[in-house]
């Protein structure tokens, strides 16, 4: 699947970005020892996406930390791993910016991007680009966050959902979900890149592997309104 994917982005002159969930509920060795066994485990996939069969690789999307204590990822060792294999790949966490006490769980929402400040601890790092979806952030975005005693700059990715709720996978029941404002999308990613910042907007397939035509329509009228222009 993944190089389907990368043959279409290449065909359309498209850069590939990967996400990729650290917390895998469907692998055994990640209970039974997640130490020993699990973290060899990500490593040998993260090393078949960007040892180079499926080309360049621009961004790799982490999620799912806040199930186990940063230190028990191993990040720095995921970090140099994709670095070594692809030294322009950027990084990216999911729930970059808190007090790293270390632990499991959510960090504090005092750290929404909104609420961000130049100075804020990061508590998943090393990384390229901060995240927190399904969050906007203040066009005066912060861009200076500290970790382990140093100063570091890290732009926002501002990830949302086409439609409302967290909507990144395709259900039964998600047709009935109702699209996001457009006006309010046009607003949000006008701020992000008043911040120097990039936008995401997720719109999952079906289940024939398809994007439901409404979300298409809605996607290129906020293109349309933000002067997008389409080749």
């Amino acid at each position: 699947m993944v190089a389907a994917v990368a043959a279409a982005c290449k065909k359309y002159g498209l850069a590939l970005g990967l996400y990729y969930s650290l917390w895998d509920r469907s692998e055994p060795r990640y209970t039974r020892d997640f130490a020993g066994e699990y973290i060899p485990y990500m490593q040998a996939q993260l090393t078949e996406l960007m040892d180079g069969r499926y080309g360049p690789i621009a961004e790799l999307w982490l999620d799912g930390g806040w199930d186990k204590a940063r230190s028990q990822w191993r990040l720095e060792e995921l970090y140099d791993l994709v670095k070594r294999l692809q030294p322009e790949c950027q990084i990216g966490i999911n729930h970059t910016v808190g007090v790293d006490t270390d632990t499991a769980g959510g960090p504090d929402e005092r750290y929404l991007p909104v609420r961000c400040r130049n100075g804020d601890p990061l508590r998943m790092f090393p990384c390229d680009f901060r995240l927190w979806d399904p969050h906007p952030c203040r066009p005066d975005d912060a861009k200076l966050y500290t970790f382990g005693g140093e100063t570091y700059y890290l732009p926002f990715e501002m990830t949302v959902c086409s439609r409302e709720g967290f909507s990144w996978f395709y259900s039964n029941i998600y047709e009935q979900k109702p699209l996001l404002d457009t006006e309010q999308v046009v607003h949000q990613c006008r701020d992000a890149w008043q911040a120097g910042n990039p936008v995401v907007i997720n719109l999952p397939p079906d289940v024939r592997g398809r994007l439901v035509q409404a979300d298409v329509e809605h996607l290129l009228e906020i293109a349309r309104r933000l002067g997008v222009r389409r080749e």
